[in-house]
């Protein structure tokens, strides 16, 4: 079974946590999505928590990660004030594995 890991985004209106499923093998990072295709989002880790024992679904709390999103509008804004380095607007939990690309 693949591990989920928490993937928050954070910005000035508030932050919401989606779920990032690493890919196996040489397949594609994901994150989950509704059958509609529509991407899960969450408030909380409880409730995020909840969907993934619903599921059957390992979620490994720690080593997520939050991509800033305050941290990309400035530089969307002001591109010539700051070169963008790969991991500007990464910050990363403790886990061995690698972050989502953007």
């Amino acid at each position: 079974m693949t591990d989920h890991y928490p993937y928050r985004l954070a910005a000035r209106r508030g932050d919401l946590t989606l779920i990032w499923r690493p890919g196996e093998g040489d397949g594609p990072d994901q994150l989950a999505v509704d059958e509609l295709g529509g991407l899960l989002t969450f408030h909380d880790l409880d409730t995020l928590q909840a969907y993934c024992d619903g599921h059957g679904w390992k979620l490994v709390r720690d080593g997520g990660t939050t991509l800033d999103l305050d941290a990309v509008r400035r530089w969307v804004e002001h591109p010539d004030h700051a070169s963008p380095s790969r991991n500007c607007c990464w910050t990363h939990g403790t886990s061995s594995k690698t972050s989502p690309t953007a």
